[in-house]
């Protein structure tokens, strides 16, 4: 009995050191992902075989959405995923194995506020409906918007909808405006025409430009720092690809989103930047949605960035990406 309980533990001890090792790293890197063109670095990367070519063994996974892919990661289903500036603030405060690598896509134009069209200035807003997923960026836009063009929100009406929602709301005159990304104020302008109209983008309004960073898990990346690594290349290599080869890129990206046409997508990401990087301006960017999400009592502090963010993997693969 003795022989078999030292055998047991023997084989435990080798299964935990295993694990702990680079050894470890030959597992399937797992990709999440939304379904959506500012993830066409990873679509791309993904087409063109970069994964492998840099020694990462990856699989892709399309959520419905990338606050989906980030819930897995703090499950520990998938390795790396990359989100808007409010799921991730959320993300590292709640979980402290969550660590930020570098942004994948900034894309200044994707959020627009798309309105009635008898809104014409935002004093218009007052007294009526808004269509907003309640603690999300889209949140985070028309409080920046109000408090930009000193409006009274207190005498606006947030209404809690979903983004695919907003566009049949809208049509309706359920709400009044919404604050989505694209393809939703396209989608409304294609369903409603004349009765509604796209007011600017969140960039053109002055209250936000998306960025997408990217989350892995702290210890895993630890342990495996030359996949992460492997990662980073393919996604700057996948990004620079997108820059040279839009109309080859997009028609790739349409193979994941069937649902939209190369031209459609090549509209959207039109100003989308896939080159990965992680500057001080980002960490601006950071810090500022951490604030407010401090002030709507959502988190009590303002993350600790010299934790929550690891840059030494992405300086390994390019100094010059990183402030």
């Amino acid at each position: 009995m003795k022989k078999w309980v030292g055998v047991s533990i023997v084989f435990v001890i080798m299964c935990v050191w295993l694990l702990g090792t680079p050894a470890f790293s030959q597992q399937k890197f797992r990709i999440g992902t939304g379904i959506d063109p500012v993830y066409s670095n990873f679509y791309v990367a993904e087409a063109l075989g970069l994964y492998k070519k840099y020694g990462v063994d990856a699989e892709l996974k399309l959520f419905s959405r990338g606050g989906e892919a980030l819930d897995a990661l703090m499950a520990g289903e998938i390795h790396v995923t990359s989100n808007a500036e409010y799921p991730n603030v959320i993300a590292v405060e709640k979980n402290p194995e969550v660590v930020l690598i570098g942004l994948s896509c900034v894309a200044p134009h994707t959020m627009k506020l798309t309105a009635r069209a008898e809104i014409k200035k935002p004093e218009d807003f007052l007294g009526k409906k808004i269509g907003s997923a309640i603690g999300s960026v889209t949140d985070y836009c028309f409080d920046k918007y109000f408090e930009k063009y000193r409006v009274d929100k207190s005498k606006v009406t947030y209404v809690n909808v979903a983004a695919p929602e907003s566009v049949p709301l809208l049509d309706k005159g359920d709400i009044m405006a919404f604050f989505f990304w694209e393809p939703w104020p396209s989608k409304a302008i294609e369903v409603s025409g004349s009765k509604v109209h796209i007011l600017g983008s969140s960039a053109q309004l002055g209250v936000y430009a998306a960025k997408l960073f990217m989350a892995v898990p702290r210890t895993y990346a630890e342990k495996n720092p030359e996949v992460i690594k492997g990662f980073l290349k393919a996604m700057a290599e996948a990004g620079e690809y997108i820059h040279k080869n839009p109309e080859e890129s997009y028609k790739l990206v349409a193979k994941k989103i069937p649902t939209l046409t190369p031209e459609t997508i090549g509209k959207m990401a039109a100003d989308f930047s896939h080159r990965v990087r992680f500057l001080k301006e980002d960490l601006k960017n950071l810090d500022d949605v951490a604030t407010w999400v401090v002030s709507k009592g959502r988190i009590k502090n303002v993350p600790d960035w010299t934790k929550a963010i690891e840059t030494k993997y992405l300086k390994a693969v390019d100094p010059k990406a990183v402030e």
